[in-house]
């Protein structure tokens, strides 16, 4: 039998408190991925490592607004549409690094 998938991943993250309302965020992430089902897969796609900053504006005690800037290397989590996959990885043209901004909300209760 093939070799199970394996993966190993972490992250941290930190706030500070500019204003009672108004936050500083940044996070550190990491992913890495094993497996025979993953042989002759490019290698960045058993891998994902990021960074990211942002705000989180508080309307509300239980109520927050979010919005960071994420870099991303690897293509673990981070990949072209699933239309254009197959021509990047035969080209060769899969984007190595993305920059993504998230943008959300949360309630707390």
């Amino acid at each position: 039998e093939g070799e199970e998938e394996r993966e190993l991943g972490m992250y941290a993250e930190g706030t500070y408190h500019l204003t009672a309302r108004l936050h500083a965020v940044a996070q550190y992430d990491r992913l890495r991925t094993a497996g025979d089902q993953f042989d002759g897969a490019p290698s960045s796609f058993l891998r994902h490592q990021g960074i990211a900053a942002g705000l989180n504006f508080w309307v509300t005690p239980t109520f927050v607004v979010k919005s960071a800037v994420h870099r991303i290397a690897g293509n673990r989590l981070a990949m072209p549409d699933e239309d254009d996959l197959a021509d990047a990885i035969a080209t060769g043209t899969v984007p190595r690094r993305t920059t993504a901004l998230l943008v959300g909300a949360a309630f707390s209760w």
